[in-house]
């Protein structure tokens, strides 16, 4: 087997006590969800990111349909997650999905992190793109898209996934009883890394 895959990840998140991962990962931690609530992932269309905006390294090329794809692809991996702890399936939204993607273009610049140089916090650039929420919380990553792609992606989401108490912010977020919307963001750079953004508000 070759090398592992160079991955970091990180999170944070508004409305709970619960302070940000750190290390090499960083998340909002949400509300632990309620066991025995049940759904299944619903087939709903994913929506074509409108532009969405700029920021401090300016506005991001369109979203390719390869970044598009991708997007489908962790949001129905997210919603099989979901649904086997009993959770409902999350809603993607193509506002906080175009913001997410523009905070994914940022960090492919500034590095990872939730603000970059000239960016607002992640819940304060969600209120930015005019969406309401009382909980709001993010997931940023990167890694190596090697082999190709979706693998990064996976790499991500399942470090994310497989985060122990009291150091699972990301977990939390992925398996929230409280949100309900999410946003995912995908860039790929021409370095050959996949920068993930995911954004959730209930």
């Amino acid at each position: 087997m070759g090398a592992a895959t160079p991955i970091s990840i990180t999170g944070h998140g508004e409305g709970t006590a619960t302070p940000s991962v750190t290390g090499r990962s960083r998340s909002t931690p949400a509300p632990s969800p309620t066991a025995g609530r049940s759904g299944s992932p619903a087939a709903t269309p994913v929506p074509t990111l409108a532009p969405g905006g700029s920021g401090p390294y300016g506005a991001p090329p369109a979203e390719t349909s390869q970044e598009s794809q991708l997007r489908q692809q962790l949001l129905a991996l997210i919603n099989r997650d979901r649904a086997s702890q009993g959770l409902p399936a999350y809603t993607l939204d193509g506002t906080l999905s175009a913001g997410a993607r523009l905070h994914s273009w940022n960090m492919a610049h500034c590095g990872l992190s939730h603000a970059c140089p000239g960016e607002a916090a992640p819940c304060d650039r969600v209120s930015a793109e005019g969406i309401t929420w009382s909980v709001c919380g993010e997931n940023v990553g990167y890694a190596s898209a090697s082999p190709d792609a979706w693998s990064g992606v996976q790499l991500i989401e399942s470090s994310m996934l497989n985060e122990q108490p009291p150091n699972d912010g990301h977990r939390r977020n992925l398996l929230s009883s409280a949100f309900h919307r999410i946003g995912i963001g995908i860039y790929l750079d021409s370095r050959g890394y996949v920068w993930v953004t995911e954004d959730f508000t209930n």
